[in-house]
């Protein structure tokens, strides 16, 4: 099977009004030849700017210095780290828990935010170059086998990164795993929208009724819905795989 990028890249082609930018990247250049760097792609007729980025660093052994470094002067880390614990339990359950989380997220989700930041740029740059100031800018960050970024876990993380105002030119993020495809057949699909975005009803509407539907039915071919992916018994349990959340108090609806 193909990677989860290669994958990905496949659906956009699939589907009519999409461009990828990679395609027309000699024909929008700068005054002096070169290229600016671009979002990879453009959807809806133009609407719509995506950047995908592809999580490849475990971090584990990054995180777990850091802890045992806090756990030096912090009493109650060192009562209750102990055997394999994630990371979002410990900080939920910590007596200083706002303190706590500032301490270690730079360590434990750096390479994420490090996403955001450049898609922000590169979300920018696609709407100067090609003079689109009002398209709305997306990421999608796909996760195929690294362990520790499970989807209730990033979602949190993204939550306060999309909310950021540094991050102005990003309206949305769609977090895709494939952690459970191999144990429960399913692929997590979740949604963050930025609740300040001008442009958050076309979002909402767009992730719901076109993305979201899109990406379903290039999933499930007759050959890869029943023989390969095995996600759904029939049509009508459509939504059955994909978990499908909205991480706002704006509720997908």
């Amino acid at each position: 099977m193909a990677s989860i990028d290669e994958r990905f890249l496949d659906f956009i082609r699939s589907r009519k009004n999409n461009i990828v930018l990679d395609d027309i990247k000699d024909d929008v250049k700068k005054n002096d030849g070169t290229n600016s760097k671009m979002a990879d792609y453009l959807l809806f007729n133009r609407d719509v700017i995506l950047e995908q980025k592809l999580l490849t660093n475990d971090r584990t052994d990054l995180i777990n210095e850091k802890l045992n470094e806090l756990a030096k002067t912090d009493e109650w880390l060192k009562r209750s780290w102990f055997g394999r614990v994630h990371i979002e339990e410990l900080i939920r359950k910590h007596p200083e828990s706002d303190a706590f989380r500032k301490k270690i997220m730079d360590y434990a989700y750096r390479n994420i935010k490090d996403l955001v930041a450049t898609a922000n740029r590169q979300i920018r740059a696609t709407k100067e170059s090609l003079n689109i100031p009002r398209a709305v800018g997306g990421l999608v960050i796909l996760n195929e086998s690294i362990m520790p970024y499970e989807s209730e876990n990033v979602i949190t993380e993204l939550n306060f990164l999309v909310e950021n105002p540094h991050y102005e030119h990003v309206d949305f993020v769609l977090y895709i795993s494939e952690l459970r495809r191999s144990t429960h057949n399913m692929i997590d699909i979740s949604a963050m929208i930025k609740s300040k975005s001008s442009r958050y009803e076309f979002v909402n509407w767009y992730i719901k009724n076109v993305f979201s539907f899109d990406f379903a039915s290039f999933l499930i071919t007759p050959y890869s819905f029943y023989n390969r992916v095995r996600l759904c018994e029939n049509a009508l349990a459509l939504w059955s795989y994909l978990s499908y959340r909205n991480c706002l108090s704006k509720h997908l609806s």
